[in-house]
């Protein structure tokens, strides 16, 4: 499988369980429950690993629960865990698809390899996307999208960590 995504994968908080995929001789969503301080694991979707050029990643789903962002080729599958009363009754239930070749910019040029998911920033509900024209962050809900940077920045990066911040100018403290 010589597309297929790193074995490390940046991992989520959704409640109060952390996730991450696992590709290693197969493929799984691993889940720490912080609370009981138990791991699970949770089998992705069939065609999470069904091609060599597949990549997939966990996300919060739109109502705050488990995703799974599958990417094949140039299109994106949205996915939600729906939880059963058994852990066998469980199942991935599709959300939607997006045809990311036309939503970025991508040109000729940036077709010539698969897409990978290199990072998620779960508070804004952006992905990270590395084709071979460069990053770029896809905001899910919206469908926009912002080029990060150029291919040539971006050629030996395989994970990112997405961060906010914010500087609030009204809590400024007096000068004595």
């Amino acid at each position: 499988m010589k597309y297929f995504q790193p074995v490390l994968t940046p991992t989520i908080l959704i409640g109060n369980s952390l996730y991450w995929s696992y590709v290693l001789g197969g493929a799984c969503i691993i889940e720490f429950d912080l609370d009981t301080q138990r791991l699970a694991l949770i089998e992705p979707t069939p065609n999470a690993y069904a091609h060599d050029d597949t990549v997939f990643a966990v996300m919060p789903a739109e109502d705050g629960g488990l995703g799974l962002i599958v990417v094949l080729g140039f299109g994106a599958q949205l996915w939600k865990w729906k939880a059963g009363v058994r852990h066998d009754d469980a199942t991935w239930v599709l959300g939607r698809t997006v045809e990311l070749d036309k939503l970025l910019p991508l040109g000729a040029a940036g077709k010539r390899k698969p897409l990978a998911l290199v990072g998620f920033d779960e508070e804004n509900n952006v992905t990270l996307v590395r084709t071979s024209c460069g990053i770029f962050l896809v905001h899910l809900q919206s469908m926009t999208f912002k080029r990060l940077c150029n291919s040539g920045s971006a050629r030996d990066i395989h994970i990112y960590n997405a961060f906010s911040s914010f500087y609030d100018a009204g809590n400024t403290h007096d000068k004595i």
